[in-house]
Order: structure tokens, then C-alpha cells, then sequence
């Protein structure tokens, strides 16, 4: 620790923060691993032991790197039915009106990566069947081969976190937020609540 020179001092701290992602490219599905480490710059107050501020942050390195690759083979709807009573974790991909499959880790977090962009049957997209007669989601939301009409996504089974994620499908239609309409006095009294939150605040 430096000598006190005012109310703040500065220390010097190693960190690290986890390496997880996970990219699809073509039909090969990229896991990466591992940790990055920084120097990182704290400023703290000697009257105060909860404060620290990390006022700088430099990369060191990386450490204990993993890349694994996972190629895609084309399946049958018979053959996954067979990889999934299997209880092996699996991820297939729909994509053309054929399936790719490929074992992976039961404990790869792929729901937290956008592998082929927006799914369709969440915010912001939300479907207007997700809350009525959306088949998929009345049966769980499992065994993509099922549903015809989902024409691109891919699926995860018998991992740690299972998804299911549809990129695009025959039946989507997007549910339309109206803004509320509000009568000339409701919008005054709306204003006036507005001017006084603003006075309070």
C-alpha cells in the first residue's frame, strides 16, 4: 500500500474472467474455453474499506485456451430419434428441410449465444401462437423433426440446459403492440402527472 497522501490510494490487482463461446459456422460448431487475465487498477478509501473503483484494466494474456470443434453429419429423422434414447447430449440443426447432428458437451451454454440470429419465438419477435396454439410449444418444445413448419433452426437434447431455438418458420406472424389510445383529458391528466414526478424527483 502506498503512504497516505489524501483520502484515496491506489492498488495493483490480477484478475481473470472465463472464456465461453460458441460460434456455428457452415455445418461445424465452434466451442471455445478458456481465461483471460488482467491487471486491473483499483482505487479505494482509506476511511471507507467497502469502496473500490477498477479505474484501469489491462489485458495480460490468455490462459488454459480450449477449442473443440464439432462437425455436423447429415440424419434422418429416425436416426435422431435414436441419438436422443441414447441420453448422449446432442445438438442437431434444421436447416433446408434436412438435419445435421452432432454430439457435443452436456454442459456447452449454447442458449447464450445468437448462433444464427434472432429467435423468433421470444422478445423482441414474439409470435402471436406462442401463447394459444403454437404446437411446438403445447408439446414441450422438444423434437424439432416434428414440426414441418419451422423451416431453419436447431435444438439441443439431453444436456445440462436444453433449447430450442427457431430462426425461422411457415406459420410465424408477429404480434403488433398498439400504443394505448388515450382521450384529450386522460393525456392532460398523463402530463400533469408527468410535470409533478419530475418536481418530486
Amino acid at each position: 500500500m502506498e503512504a497516505r497522501k489524501g483520502k484515496f490510494y491506489r492498488e495493483k490487482e490480477t484478475q481473470e474472467r472465463k472464456i465461453r463461446k460458441i460460434t456455428l459456422e457452415g455445418f461445424e460448431l465452434h466451442y471455445k474455453t478458456g481465461k483471460e487475465i488482467y491487471q486491473v487498477i483499483l482505487e479505494k478509501d482509506y476511511d471507507d474499506p467497502i469502496y473500490c473503483k477498477a479505474i484501469q484494466r489491462n489485458f495480460l494474456k490468455n490462459q488454459d485456451v480450449n477449442n473443440k470443434l464439432f462437425i455436423l453429419k447429415e440424419v434422418n429423422s429416425k436416426e435422431l430419434e435414436k441419438y436422443r434414447l441414447e441420453g448422449k447430449p446432442g445438438f442437431v440443426l434444421k436447416q433446408s428441410g434436412k438435419y445435421f447432428y452432432s454430439e457435443i458437451e452436456k454442459d456447452m451454454p449454447i442458449m447464450s449465444f445468437k448462433l444464427l440470429g434472432d429467435h423468433i419465438c421470444v422478445t423482441p419477435c414474439v409470435c402471436k401462437h406462442i401463447s394459444s396454439d403454437c404446437q411446438k410449444v403445447i408439446e414441450g418444445s422438444s423434437n424439432i423433426e416434428r414440426y414441418n413448419w419451422i423451416t431453419k433452426g436447431y435444438e439441443t437434447f439431453n444436456t445440462a440446459a436444453d433449447c430450442f431455438v427457431v430462426i425461422s418458420c411457415n406459420q410465424y406472424e408477429q404480434v403488433t403492440r398498439k400504443k394505448p389510445h388515450l382521450s384529450p383529458e386522460e393525456w392532460k391528466t398523463a402530463q400533469e402527472n408527468l410535470r409533478d414526478f419530475a418536481v418530486i424527483s
